[in-house]
Formats: C-alpha cells, sequence, structure tokens
C-alpha cells in the first residue's frame, strides 16, 4: 500500500513539474511577444493562444517523440551510430565488440520508459488554446 501510494506520488510530481514548466514557458512566450505592451483585449488573447499553442505542441511532440523511442523506432538509427562511434575509436576499450543488434535492441528495450505526461499535459495545454481561439473569434 505505502509502495502504491508513492507510485502514485510521483506520477503526479511528473504531471504538475511539466505542467509547471510549460506554464513557465507560456510566461516567457507571452513576454517575448510583448503581452504587457498589449493594448487591445484581443491582442492579448491572441498572443496568450499562441503561447499555449506553442507549450501544447512542443509538449505533446515530444511525448510521442518518447512513445516512437519506446516501440523502438529509433534503434536501427542509435545502433549504427554507436557503430561508428566505435570504429572510429578503433575498438579500444571496448567490451562491447560482439553485442550484436539483437542484444542492443533487447538491452535498450530494457531501458526505455515512456512520457505520457508530455502528451496529457501538452494535450491540456491545447485545449486551453482551443478556448482562447474561442473567446478570440467571440470578441468583437
Amino acid at each position: 500500500m505505502q509502495e502504491e501510494n508513492s507510485r502514485t506520488e510521483k506520477r503526479l510530481l511528473k504531471y504538475l513539474i511539466t505542467a509547471a514548466v510549460g506554464l513557465i514557458v507560456v510566461f516567457a512566450v507571452c513576454w517575448l511577444k510583448g503581452v504587457f505592451q498589449a493594448e487591445e483585449a484581443r491582442t492579448v488573447v491572441r498572443i496568450v493562444c499562441d503561447a499555449f499553442t506553442f507549450v501544447g505542441l512542443l509538449l505533446v511532440c515530444f511525448g510521442f517523440l518518447t512513445v516512437l523511442n519506446k516501440a523502438g523506432a529509433f534503434d536501427g538509427l542509435a545502433y549504427s551510430m554507436k557503430s561508428l562511434v566505435r570504429v572510429f575509436r578503433n575498438y579500444r576499450g571496448d567490451d562491447e565488440s560482439s553485442k550484436s543488434y539483437y542484444d542492443y535492441k533487447k538491452a535498450a528495450s530494457e531501458k526505455r520508459k515512456r512520457a505520457w505526461h508530455l502528451v496529457i499535459v501538452g494535450a491540456g495545454f491545447l485545449v486551453v488554446a482551443i478556448i482562447l481561439v474561442i473567446v478570440h473569434g467571440s470578441m468583437s
């Protein structure tokens, strides 16, 4: 029971940290686009909407990249690059010289994790952006 609560707290902490970092980036984008110098409410809503859209798309895209990575979509590329580096180092100090692609893929799949919290928090930012688009459209 204690372990389950700890796991839930860690998961919640991931979501909260992701949302906090996202809000900081939203604030930075708004500041860079001059939201505090804007005089019209319509302009302010547009800038805030742009910031939420930017952060939401960024989080969702990075989240889906982790999902693709977990599925093994980049294993061939990573194995090729590591093999290329080993060739240029002339195999010095290399105890992995007999590691096959199958062994690499098996070991790599055990280490990887998905980052669904990025996708979910990013989707939340996109929902806020869609609401702001509706508000912006209804303003005259």
